[in-house]
């Protein structure tokens, strides 16, 4: 499995989103849009999500666009990047309690993630190879989640 292909796991099994599929974003300094895959000149290829829109009220501040009453926006790098932690926010937000284990050393991790207060192993995750902490953390992410493949 790629990272990207992680990601999109933990975009729809974690964190809930409605996940679209590839898009090409072309980005300028200061700007970023979404054009057509076929027109992929200065364009890199990533997955878009809808959400909810806020953006009458001013919370929502850097979208890709809107498609219908939602905003358009692209699936963070949860299995490369410090976007790992939001995963652990939202297994916390979902339940009372959430305990992340960690243990490794160097570039390579292990992590436990318990949902306190349910006693059954499904909601147990452990990543059983080592690997880099984010990609780690969204191992065992799905594991809680009851994600198999």
């Amino acid at each position: 499995m790629t990272d990207r292909e992680l990601d999109i796991l933990i975009a729809k099994e974690v964190m809930g989103l409605d996940v679209l599929g590839e898009v090409a974003v072309t980005y300028y300094p200061g700007d970023r849009y979404i054009t057509s895959i076929d027109e992929v000149y200065d364009s890199e290829i990533d997955i878009a999500y809808l959400k909810k829109c806020s953006c009458d009220d001013g919370s929502e501040k850097d979208v890709f666009g809107h498609i219908g009453s939602e905003c358009l926006d692209i699936v963070k790098r949860y299995s490369t990047s410090l976007a790992a932690f939001d995963v652990v926010n939202k297994l916390t937000s979902d339940d009372a309690y959430v305990r992340v284990n960690l243990s490794g050393r160097g570039d390579l991790w292990y992590a436990d993630i318990f949902r306190l207060g349910i006693a059954n192993k499904e909601n147990v995750g452990f990543n059983e190879e080592p690997a880099p902490l984010p990609m780690a953390i969204c191992l065992a992410a799905l594991m809680v989640v009851g994600y198999t493949e």
